[in-house]
């Protein structure tokens, strides 16, 4: 094989890719630039803006195809505007944004198969988020924030002590973590098509009938870290519950399973229960259902579920209604308690 250039004193680097177009002009010859992240320049290992940090070296324009590879120092942006073509974050590898800006070319791609760090204060230009792979995560701390990145992600974690605004509905298509901080979706709702884990975090908030969609393809697991959380509803696969779970809310299961696990977690529901799947929907054990009148006094419980132990207990006037062609059980060996108080009865 070889390469007949008709155009003298063609120079390739290392780092570029040639294409040809079909023809016979000497001009439809097209070169790309590459630049990698390299790091570990003395005392400025992990700057993006140190030419000797990239191979080759000089720091990324935006006519670069930038590849973050992973390496013992990881890029921190620590220029107000970085610049570049195509991105591509490898496996193992993490970019942190920094706060600053990011301006791509018109009509790149980011592809990212590692883990884009923002503060939530960056300006994207150019950019649209890879939601097939790869984890963004957002880590800043000063005051509210948004999720710049976009609504939808494939792994998105919550990692910062701050209060998060998204201003729409967010996608998770695999795991959802917030290890730190307050997601306030206000009306909008949050899908995730895998795990959610709260552990560590201050607040998921919503209101009205904004819900916590779960619809994993398989199996999943919710852990509330003990926050308490507004609507949930299952929407497939088998969630598994590995924390106890209140909802100021309702509790919908329109398909897939919702299991309390060996360990019996306790659901406690603000609001209404309603299962669509019927004995498939509803994995009890030897756990309790607790309807509470916390935060509304009238209920209702619809479609076919069998609890272990099912209560409900009220200091003030509230009412419990069993839809029409519902079957509701109570398991053998489980308990049914429905207490009212003199004055203000249950009804």
């Amino acid at each position: 094989n070889y390469a007949d250039l008709d155009t003298a004193n063609v120079a390739i680097n290392v780092a570029t890719v040639a294409y040809y177009s079909a023809g016979t002009a000497a001009n439809n010859w097209s070169f790309q630039s590459y630049r990698t992240w390299v790091g570990g320049n003395a005392g400025n290992e992990t700057l993006w803006n140190t030419a000797a940090n990239w191979s080759p070296s000089g720091v990324p324009g935006a006519a670069d195809d930038v590849i973050i590879a992973y390496a013992l120092y990881q890029p921190v942006v620590d220029v107000a505007t970085a610049n570049t073509k195509n991105l591509t974050i490898q496996a193992n590898a993490t970019l942190d944004l920094n706060g600053n800006a990011l301006t791509m070319a018109v009509g790149s791609t980011f592809t990212n198969q590692g883990t884009l760090r923002l503060q939530g204060v960056e300006v994207l230009t150019n950019f649209a988020n890879d939601t097939t792979q790869g984890k963004v995560e957002y880590y800043g701390t000063a005051g509210s924030a948004t999720l710049v990145g976009g609504s939808t992600y494939y792994d998105l974690k919550i990692n910062g002590a701050n209060t998060w605004t998204p201003g729409a509905a967010v996608v998770v298509n695999r795991n959802f973590t917030m290890p730190a901080g307050t997601l306030q979706l206000a009306g909008n709702d949050l899908t995730v098509s895998a795990s959610v884990n709260l552990t560590g975090g201050t607040a998921l908030t919503q209101t009205g009938a904004a819900r916590l969609i779960m619809n994993p393809s398989g199996s999943a697991t919710l852990n509330t870290g003990g926050l308490s959380l507004r609507n949930l509803q299952i929407s497939s696969g088998t969630v598994t519950l590995s924390s106890a779970l209140t909802l100021a809310g309702d509790l919908v299961i329109t398909a897939g399973t919702f299991d309390v696990t060996t360990s019996n977690h306790a659901i406690v529901v603000n609001g209404n229960w309603s299962n669509s799947n019927g004995a498939s929907g509803f994995s009890a054990r030897s756990g309790t259902v607790t309807i509470s009148n916390a935060t509304t006094t009238t209920h209702t419980i619809t479609g076919n579920t069998t609890f272990r132990n099912l209560t409900s207990t009220t200091s003030v006037a509230a009412s419990l209604t069993f839809a029409t062609g519902s079957v509701t059980t109570v398991a053998t060996g489980g308990v049914l308690t429905i207490t009212g108080t003199s004055g203000n009865l249950l009804s």
